[in-house]
């Protein structure tokens, strides 16, 4: 009787289980088999991580008693696991980031999104929600002439309220993950063609070159690291008034002095002519 008194009580937990997720509209996310912290890739770990990873990862938080993750040898492939209490379900959120096909894969247990990094503004936040109950945002930072990425990246699951999320966890905040290998295509600045390179980015040669394309376009060619921040503006009081797309000061009216179109304007200060 014992024994079938504990097979009821756990049929009824899962039909239970199976009623709140069918209310939520979320039982398609757990379709698939659930992760397990005790078993590969999670294991062994330290203090929540098992880096895979050859080369330095900083900034990574003490996860031991919320999640379980696992970098790869990769070190920009990221897969955590987390159970949520009560309900007996687990959460396997990932974030991908190939440098060598130029695109983000990210998703948490059965839904999956795939993010070119064409299209994406470094350090920009992504959330991928599935009905507002099962949340996972990231955000990239990619800082100039280092072959680093700074990973961030949360989980959140409200399956009873929006007030009480478990988990509800930072997997990872200002994480410095080493970039190994394909630094982004390189470009011969000698034979380069714009329409050429548009056409092999998917864009047409009429479209104006958006944010995210320029600062491609600059890192390929080798340029990103000599582009000032912020850059100059022609309207700044350095640059007008004008004459002839030049703001001179003590100018000697012998001295001739290119003109110059309005695409350009100089400033320049020319000793005065004292004698």
């Amino acid at each position: 009787m014992k024994e079938t008194s504990i097979g009821l009580n756990d049929m009824m937990k899962e039909a239970a289980v199976h009623y709140v997720l069918e209310k939520l509209g979320i039982e398609p996310l757990f379709e698939g088999s659930m992760c397990d912290r005790k078993r590969k890739p999670y294991i062994p770990s330290v203090q929540g991580w098992h880096n895979e990873c050859k080369f330095g990862v900083f900034m990574l938080p003490d996860m031991e008693n919320l999640i379980s993750c696992h970098i790869s040898e990769s070190c920009t492939w990221i897969q955590c696991c987390a159970d949520i209490p009560f309900f007996g379900l687990t959460l396997e959120p990932f974030i991908i980031l190939d440098p060598c096909e130029d695109v983000i894969y990210y998703g948490i247990n059965t839904m999956n999104r795939s993010l070119s990094l064409f299209d994406y503004e470094w350090g920009k936040k992504i959330q991928l929600s599935f009905n507002d109950i099962i949340n996972i945002q990231f955000s990239v930072r990619k800082p100039p002439a280092q072959n680093i990425f700074i990973f961030d990246m949360a989980v959140v699951a409200c399956l009873i309220d929006d007030q009480k999320c478990e988990p509800d966890i930072k997997i990872l905040e200002s994480t410095q993950i080493p970039q190994i290998g394909c630094d982004g295509p390189t470009l011969n600045s000698k034979n380069f063609s714009l329409n050429n390179w548009m056409q092999q980015i998917g864009s047409k040669v009429s479209n104006t070159l958006n944010a995210s394309q320029v600062r491609l376009l600059l890192h390929q060619l080798g340029l990103d690291n000599h582009m000032s921040s912020p850059g100059c503006k022609r309207t700044d009081v350095k640059y007008v008034p004008a004459v002839k797309g030049w703001k001179s000061e003590y100018i000697d009216s012998s001295i001739q002095i290119q003109t110059f179109k309005d695409e350009v304007k100089t400033v320049y200060k020319f000793q005065e002519n004292i004698s």
